[in-house]
């Protein structure tokens, strides 16, 4: 609480600030503002100025004596305590300005006499008396000695400034818990602080405010920081419940970010869940799983915005984001490859050069797909070897897709005799492989001669294999064992290419009988399983081309 001057100091600027009004105990506004200076009239008044002066005096006198005369018949009416009158001349010395007014105490009724600079700081005498002893009555002979029209009184106009300013850092002073040990007091525009305190970024804060104030010339800082272990643990824990106070005061916000941040979550969990319908994202698994990534993302990010904005705190989106700019920018120069592996595995999910179990070859690499994933595409060759190729080298290669049309050709080339019958060498084996097992009818197989080889024609035979019913591999064998078959059945020569020569003259050997090939196939020619087996076997990751495992 503030001391009793003060608060009539603060009473006493109010009041000045304040109207003038016509009170029951005070002298007539006629004779309060008659404006006497020197004990002569304004020019065009004086006299108005005479009248006023006689009939403050005259009232002052009359009140006086008759205040006096009334206390001396009436023994009942009670006096004002000294102290009360002490207690009005030091309110008049704060507020200075009553240098020249006396207080005198008469049975009750006080009186007032001397001489103040305007209207208002009589009006304010008056007002501080009747509050502070309330008497019976009181004789306001205090005569004012400068007109209202005329300037202000600096000192009384510098007096009331400084305490302006005096009751506003006090004001603000009162606000701060941990400067409530700090005093604030203003003369001449100069500002002294004086006290301890133990935060010193208050007292900082404090004296820039102080200096920004409208009027302060100076600030004089005489605060002494608390640097003991008891005084900072003091502060430490003032500061600490000013916090908890505060986040008592937020729980209910607190809990309403918390539920909406849970519901989010919880959204977006079920989009990760859920299989988004359309033909688009039915037959790319892929670009499902990234628009489901990019909407639960999203529903996220909106329930984390929103729980900030509930908090007040929407400032630190701003910060999170710019640096996980920052931090993406880096992570992105130092993990390029996988970047690039992972946009070349999004695009060849959406191009789908391949599926599972599909016959490629990859640049120089030959197997069976057995998955796409993020990084790399998965292989297993012809030996049963696993093999990963990069996203990115794969998008950059050509890939030969064997599986993609069911229909595939084989071909190979035999070398006949030069003395044999070529157009009868070309219909037998024609023939042989039209009627051979896995072999298409349509297209029919044909032969072609390509031309002289180093001691035979070159006689070169093309089928065709559906792969969804036969082997590939074990119908091209068998057709080229087929064609031996024939062509030695039907006496057409299959020359050596080895050149024999001979020193001398011997008998011949006797020559070896020759086998007969046998007409049933030597293996069987559907389709071989085995690689697909494998595959099925695998427990891998699902894979991005894959609609069952990424759904």
């Amino acid at each position: 609480m503030l001391p009793a001057p003060t608060l009539l100091i603060l009473f006493a600027l109010q009041l000045a600030a304040a109207p003038p009004a016509v009170e029951g105990n005070a002298p007539p506004s006629t004779a309060a503002e008659a404006p006497v200076a020197g004990g002569e009239a304004a020019p065009g008044e004086g006299e108005n100025a005479v009248v006023a002066d006689t009939g403050a005096d005259t009232g002052a006198d009359t009140g006086a004596d008759t205040g006096a005369d009334t206390g001396a018949d009436t023994a009942a009416d009670p006096e004002v305590d000294p102290s009360q009158v002490a207690e009005i001349v030091r309110a008049f010395e704060v507020i200075g300005g009553y240098d020249g007014v006396t207080v005198e105490e008469r049975s009750g009724i006080i009186l007032l006499r001397g001489e103040v600079a305007s209207s208002a700081a009589r009006r304010v005498a008056e007002e501080i008396t009747t509050k502070v002893a309330d008497p019976l009555y009181v004789a306001n002979a205090i005569d004012v000695v400068v007109a209202d029209e005329a300037e202000d009184d600096p000192s009384l106009a510098a007096d009331e400034q400084d305490m302006a300013l005096q009751a506003q850092l006090r004001s603000i002073l009162s606000t701060v818990e941990a400067l409530h040990g700090v005093r604030a007091t203003v003369h001449a525009s100069i500002v002294r602080l004086s006290g301890t305190t133990h935060d010193e970024e208050a007292l900082d804060r404090t004296v820039k405010i102080a200096s920004s104030l409208e009027g302060v010339l100076f600030v004089d800082n005489g605060v002494q920081v608390v640097t003991t272990a008891r005084g900072q643990l003091e502060g430490t824990w003032r500061s600490l419940r000013a916090r908890l106070n505060s986040l008592v005061g937020k729980l209910p916000i607190l809990g309403l970010s918390l539920i909406s941040l849970v519901v989010a979550m919880w959204l977006s969990r079920q989009v990760m869940r859920s299989s988004l319908s359309g033909r688009l994202f039915s037959r790319n698994p892929l670009l499902q799983t990234v628009a489901r990534r990019i909407l639960a993302t999203l529903i996220a990010v909106a329930g984390i915005i929103g729980a900030l904005d509930l908090m007040n705190a929407t400032g630190v989106v701003g910060a999170l984001l710019g640096t996980a700019g920052i931090v993406g920018l880096a992570v992105g120069f130092a993990f390029k490859d996988i970047v690039e592996n992972y946009l070349a595995g999004i695009l060849l999910a959406v191009s789908r050069p391949f599926e599972p179990k599909d016959a490629v070859r990859i640049g120089e690499w030959e197997g069976k797909v057995i998955r796409l994933s993020a990084r790399e595409t998965m292989l297993m060759t012809y030996d049963g070897n696993h093999l990963q190729i990069p996203n990115a080298e794969v998008f950059g290669s050509a890939v030969l897709n064997y599986t993609r049309n069911p229909k595939r050709r084989f071909d190979f080339i035999v070398g006949i005799g030069n003395g044999e019958d070529l157009s009868r060498a070309q219909q037998v084996a024609n023939g042989a492989l039209t009627a051979m097992p896995g072999v298409m009818d349509e297209p029919a197989p044909y032969t072609r001669l390509d031309g002289f080889g180093d001691s035979s024609m070159q006689l070169h035979f093309y089928g065709w294999v559906d792969q969804t019913s036969y082997d590939f591999t074990k119908v091209k064998s068998e057709a080229i064992r087929t064609i031996k078959r024939v062509m030695e059945e039907n006496n057409i020569d299959l020359p050596n290419p080895i050149t024999q020569i001979q020193l001398e003259r011997t008998e011949p050997a006797p020559p070896k009988p020759k086998t007969k090939e046998s007409a049933a196939p030597a293996h069987d020619l559907s389709v071989d399983h085995e690689i697909e087996a494998q595959i099925d076997a695998e427990t891998n990751p699902p894979d991005l081309l894959s609609a069952a495992q990424c759904g």
